[in-house]
């Protein structure tokens, strides 16, 4: 910066020393004379030096002219050396601003990378209270970084599927889930992979979290509460529920495929456009719960409370389902029914029941 202002001041310095020379040459060449004949004219005013005398005048006239147009000229030059300079040096300063944001970035990158770095090593600490301190340590990095924030979400994700199964505490669970609701929600984007596919949940309470499109494949739910709980489009594929609580909940459009639900309350829940092929209902209590448009292909329900025809046939396929007892085949390595025409006699038995049919039938359109 220093030396484009010293070359623009040197340029400027040159051109007004190039035009005080002419200047004074041009005074010393053309007053010259004129005073002379001046002088002539004074002490011999006669017509001739008179003559002479005013044509020197004349030509003193048009340089007096001339300089002040090459003054202007020159006072053009100047400023546009002036200008250019500024020019320069706010094109400097600009630079120079946006390399100290540069550095400032990459001191701050520096700084998140590092924080990311320890809190991931302390997950794996064998102290609950540095775990814990761990999973807010990551919340906080979520917030200020964009970079980091699907980052840490599937870290928090992975964290569960592979510690949930043991070294875990409830505590450390629930706040695990909320940290990744609350950033879910705080940024909505569709890259984050809520992956907790084979974790095991254990006595959690679910109460006011909200996952969608969430991936529950082969999870373990024991004795959790669901009570009031939405999931829009999860996926549940051979999820195991036992003794869980769904009152009040809503399940739209998920996937149970295979699941089983053993001793569960599903009172009062909603399940409209949710798939639960070869789904194992076992003591579960079906109590006012809704499955409209539901897929109940192969589904097979034992002992089960408060299960009204009106609630199966609001559900596609249900005539496919199994309401016997059913064993498995080792032969062909599968589940089969013990008494298929007791089977058949309890669907026959709800299709006669016409006081069940629902007003219009449900939208079984997906599921064919």
């Amino acid at each position: 910066m220093n030396i484009i202002k010293t070359r623009s001041n040197l340029l400027t310095s040159i051109v007004l020393l190039i035009v005080l020379i002419f200047f004074v040459v041009s005074v010393i060449y053309v007053f010259s004379p004129l005073y002379f004949d001046w002088q002539i004219f004074h002490n011999n005013p006669l017509y001739k030096n008179k003559e002479k005398f005013n044509s020197s005048l004349e030509v003193a006239k048009v340089v007096v002219t001339a300089w002040g147009t090459i003054g202007t000229i020159a006072g053009g030059i100047v400023l546009f050396l002036n200008f250019k300079n500024a020019t320069e040096n706010t094109k400097i300063a600009n630079k120079n601003a946006e390399a100290a944001n540069r550095n400032a970035k990459l001191a701050e990158d520096r700084l998140v990378t590092e924080r990311f770095s320890k809190a991931v090593e302390q997950l794996g600490s064998d102290k609950i209270q540095t775990r814990l301190g761990a999973i807010y340590s990551l919340e906080q990095i979520a917030k200020d970084s964009d970079i980091y924030h699907s980052i840490v979400i599937g870290v928090l994700t992975s964290f569960l599927r592979i510690n949930s199964h043991t070294q875990l505490t409830i505590l450390e669970i629930y706040t695990t889930l909320k940290v990744i609701q609350r950033q879910t929600l705080e940024k909505k984007s569709s890259d984050y992979n809520l992956d907790f596919c084979n974790a095991a949940f254990s006595n959690i309470d679910f109460f006011e979290i909200k996952f969608n499109a969430a991936n529950f494949d082969r999870v373990t739910f024991y004795r959790c509460n669901f009570k009031g709980l939405y999931f829009d489009k999860a996926s549940f594929y051979k999820a195991n529920f036992t003794e869980c609580f769904f009152e009040g909940c809503n399940f739209n459009s998920s996937n149970f495929e295979k699941a089983d639900f053993y001793g569960c309350n599903l009172k009062k829940s909603n399940f409209d456009g949710s798939n639960f092929e070869g789904v194992v209902f076992d003591r579960v209590d079906f109590e006012k719960s809704k499955f409209d448009g539901s897929n109940f292909n192969e589904v097979s329900i034992y002992n089960p409370s408060n299960l009204k025809n009106k609630q199966i046939k609001s559900s596609c396929n249900w005539d496919k389902a199994i309401f016997a007892q059913r064993k498995y085949d080792q032969e062909k390595n599968e589940w089969i029914v013990e008494n298929q025409q007791s089977n058949e006699a309890k669907i026959q038995e709800i299709k006669n029941d016409k006081a069940s049919d629902p007003k219009e039938s449900p939208d079984c359109s997906k599921w064919q």
